[in-house]
């Protein structure tokens, strides 16, 4: 895009051959940011002959806004110049903003032939000079301007001429950004067309692209690839990498988040020194969040730089602290910002935080740092309205067992304490009692409730499991879930060290049983009796006799559960479990062929009505 000051030789591209002297200079004229002076103006008005003119001409041409005063002697040494000298003294009379100025490249329009070089240098000159390059070629139309600009003061049209400046370069951005957004839609279609096997060298190339843009969607790429889950080949992470040196802060952003998932190598020594030299907030959040996946000792460094770097950050910086403090806790786990000096620098800087602004590593941070005072800021956080803030809360709190209580009764209000909440009391409180509080705290989710039953009941003895699922009455699916955890082959093993315990396990077995008889599962009842071999000895044999056969005869196994000896009301239990059931028929016939002749006369009445409403189905 072209716009007031911009570097001269670019604009003597379109100058006669005979101008080579002036476009050898325009570089050293720019890149040196020179001013006209008096001496050049003494130098142009001598004329063309003087040793000095070429290079004054450069410097008046390389301004945006150039002293009137140069109007006079550069339109008379562009009347005397030759065709090929005219282009290099036409761009300096450009950078004249005046209407003598104007009048005279206007009154070279008017005299010359359509698309001429010549006239494509004075229709150059006058773009550059107003910024009207809606006008067009026609001399008219400039003719018209020209005589609009001379019934109106030097300040007025002054002011036409910058408003003129202004509307090119939006119109010049607007087109620029038309084709930049032309060029990435190709260059997507491009990705899209090329074959997998392929693509990282594309994408490649537009890492390593001189425009930004074009750099910008090589990162969304990447990531899209990734997401995919292809990951990159060649020179990829190598690219990512340099573009942490990118001028613009939206590349460094994306190159810091992208760096994170690669993991290229040198990594970690790259991040740190773009951190160095980083000033841009939102990608020095990105390079901190980065820079925690390599704890170093170099980089406890910088992350507590940026830890202390504002006392009162807000805005992005607020989040340039908050990911240097989850660094800080990446750190720490990885063994790091263990020094006495460095730990207390943390926490000290943590301790400026209200605890409504403290990020869930800053808690976990001013927990494993702080003293009893830290801990007991951080319990107002159970109650937070953040839920973030809730669980690193309670997960700050959950090692130390005097805040076990408080975590049980936020977990009642906040299904995602829950697993903090089994895991302190897993640690501290694996009885009865801390099995009441995790089944009051999971009443209302029903997807969480299973689980976390379960793992509790499992650290529970013979007598409280069996207390625990009396409390489920109401509830038999999670009942049997919890009484199961007492035929755990290892759990029965370990209590026959002790045979005084195997009671109480033949008590929870039979219960267990008991439980999926009543769920249909007459299969696993079997086998929760079956779990203990001896079970006779410890447990009224005509009881677990009874319920086995009644099982065994629901599962059509009549024939075994005749072998037991069960009673009556066993083969009428059976009957009756099963009434509804496809094996209804089956049943009512092998409970009549085997047990019809021993039946009282109310067994036998009982038998008939499960018989007349089998019929009835």
């Amino acid at each position: 895009m072209r716009r007031p000051g911009f570097i001269l030789a670019a604009s003597l591209i379109a100058g006669a051959a005979g101008a080579v002297s002036l476009c050898a200079l325009a570089p050293r004229a720019a890149a040196q940011q020179v001013q006209a002076d008096e001496s050049d103006l003494a130098a142009i008005s001598q004329g063309a002959k003087n040793p000095g003119f070429a290079a004054a001409v450069l410097r008046v041409a390389a301004q945006a806004d150039a002293d009137p005063r140069f109007a006079a002697p550069l339109i008379a040494a562009c009347r005397e110049a030759s065709p090929g000298e005219q282009p290099g003294i036409l761009q300096a009379i450009s950078s004249v903003r005046t209407r003598e100025a104007l009048e005279y490249l206007v009154s070279l329009l008017d005299v010359m032939e359509p698309g001429t070089p010549a006239q494509v240098s004075v229709l150059r000159a006058l773009v550059r000079q107003t910024g009207r390059d809606d006008l067009g070629e026609s001399s008219a139309a400039w003719r018209a301007y020209a005589e609009a600009a001379a019934k109106v003061d030097p300040a007025a049209w002054r002011e036409q001429v910058f408003d003129g400046l202004a509307g090119q370069a939006d119109r010049q951005a607007r087109e620029l950004k038309a084709r930049d957004e032309r060029l990435l839609q190709t260059l997507r279609s491009l990705h899209l067309a090329t074959p997998a096997d392929k693509r990282w060298a594309l994408i490649a190339s537009l890492l390593s692209d001189q425009l930004p843009p074009v750099n910008l969607l090589g990162l969304e790429l990447v990531a899209r690839e990734l997401s995919a889950g292809n990951r990159p080949d060649g020179p990829i992470g190598a690219a990512v990498l340099a573009l942490l040196s990118s001028p613009q802060c939206d590349i460094r952003e994306q190159a810091a988040i992208l760096v994170a998932s690669l993991a290229p190598e040198r990594a970690g020594p790259a991040l740190l020194a773009a951190l160095e030299r980083e000033s841009s907030p939102r990608a020095a959040a990105a390079l901190l969040n980065a820079v925690g996946r390599w704890p170093s000792v170099d980089g406890e460094t910088q992350v507590l730089r940026w830890i202390s770097g504002a006392p009162n950050p807000v805005g992005a910086w607020k989040d340039v602290r908050n990911s240097a403090l989850d660094a800080a806790w990446a750190f720490w786990r990885a063994g790091y910002l263990r020094d006495e000096e460095r730990a207390d620098q943390v926490l000290q800087a943590i301790r400026t935080i209200g605890p409504a602004q403290l990020t869930g590593s800053a808690t976990r941070l001013r927990a494993e740092l702080g003293e009893q005072a830290d801990l007991d800021a951080i319990v107002v956080l159970l109650g937070s309205g953040i839920p973030e803030q809730r669980l690193s809360a309670a997960e700050a709190l959950v090692p130390h067992p005097e805040y076990l209580p408080r975590i049980l009764a936020a977990a009642r209000e906040d299904p995602l304490l829950i697993e903090v909440a089994v895991r302190g009391v897993l640690a501290f409180d694996p009885t009865l009692s801390g099995f009441s509080a995790i089944e009051e705290a999971t009443r209302k989710v029903p997807d969480q409730r299973r689980a976390a039953l379960a793992i509790v009941a499992s650290v529970l003895d013979e007598k409280e499991i069996l207390d625990a699922s009396r409390k489920l009455r109401s509830e038999p699916a999670l009942r049997e879930a919890v009484l199961a955890q007492i035929a755990e082959p290892r759990r029965i093993m370990s209590e026959r060290t002790d045979p005084t315990g195997l009671s109480q396990v033949a008590a929870d077995l039979y219960e267990l049983a008991e439980v999926r008889m009543e769920l249909g599962r007459f299969g696993e009842a079997v086998a929760a009796l079956d779990a203990l071999p001896e079970m006779d000895k410890y447990f009224p044999p005509e009881q677990a006799r009874d319920l086995k056969a009644t099982a065994l005869i629901c599962l059509g196994r009549s024939d075994q559960a005749a072998q037991l000896n069960a009673t009556c009301d066993a083969w009428l239990r059976a009957l009756e479990m099963c009434v509804q059931g496809d094996k209804a028929q089956q049943v009512a016939s092998a409970v009549e062929t085997g047990m019809a002749a021993k039946f009282s006369p109310e067994q036998r009445q009982k038998f008939e009505a499960l018989k007349a409403q089998i019929a009835k189905r």
